[in-house]
């Protein structure tokens, strides 16, 4: 399908590429058609994305608090059920040469149905979702993760930034190379596996209460305790790294 662009304002400072399949709403902010949409591929330079699942027919992507045209091309584009949204510096060789100081620093929150899939990058800044049941591949060269009811295949990734969060997941791969972990479970799983690893930093996983888990550690520097009992036979097979820092096993609290 042919993807038309037009250029629009946004909060009367814009670079602002829409495609086919969204509408302008008022400043700052675009509509589109939720149950047209299957999966979202998200990417900023600089700044942080918020993805909240809604059930709404109606979804949108709302820009926070403005941003700077002289720095920002923003791209918002819908085609064969992917919605794709990007924020990034003008000018490739600008960006390669001058690096933070042309980066497009600014503030996103997008809408979806629950059980739209993600593709999520940062290069530096914060990435917040919630609600989501189809899985996600999160990226960031520098900055946190915050998680929350997310659910399905994960694979997570972080420079530089912690990562915390409620999550459901029997396919879980996350890796940060200076940052922590601290992750829980909603519910008990009982197959699959969890591959966590981290450069610098400790890590603590948390289960429910009677959670049955099989885990293998590997430190560099750093120890292992766990709250529950390690079951060889469990279904469930944790694999931790860390270089320097601990692994904790918790049991939930208030499980």
């Amino acid at each position: 399908m042919k993807i038309e662009r037009i250029v629009g304002l946004l909060a009367g400072v814009c670079a602002l590429h829409v495609g086919a399949g969204l509408a302008v709403a008022d400043e700052g902010a675009w509509r589109y058609s939720a149950p047209g949409v299957t999966a979202l591929d998200v990417s900023i330079d600089s700044g942080e994305v918020a993805l909240v699942a809604a059930r709404a027919a109606e979804a949108s992507i709302e820009s926070v608090e403005g941003y700077d045209s002289e720095k920002c091309e923003v791209l918002a584009v819908v085609k064969n059920g992917t919605l794709t949204f990007s924020a990034k510096a003008k000018g490739a060789g600008v960006h390669r040469w001058f690096g933070n100081m042309n980066r497009c620093k600014a503030r996103f929150k997008i809408t979806a149905l629950p059980t739209t899939k993600l593709h999520v990058e940062a290069g530096a800044g914060r990435i917040r979702v919630e609600g989501f049941s189809a899985g996600a591949a999160l990226r960031s060269g520098a900055g946190s993760m915050e998680l929350k009811d997310l659910s399905g295949p994960l694979n997570i990734e972080t420079g530089t930034g912690r990562v915390t969060g409620e999550i459901y997941s029997e396919d879980l791969e996350a890796r940060t190379g200076v940052g922590g972990m601290d992750i829980s479970w909603s519910k008990s799983p009982e197959r699959g596996q969890a591959k966590v690893k981290t450069g610098v930093g400790s890590i603590s996983l948390a289960f429910p209460e009677g959670t049955k888990v099989n885990t293998s550690y590997s430190g560099g520097l750093g120890r292992f305790s766990s709250e529950l009992d390690d079951a060889r036979t469990s279904g469930f097979r944790i694999s931790a790294e860390t270089g320097v820092g601990s692994l904790r096993i918790l049991k939930k609290k208030g499980a």
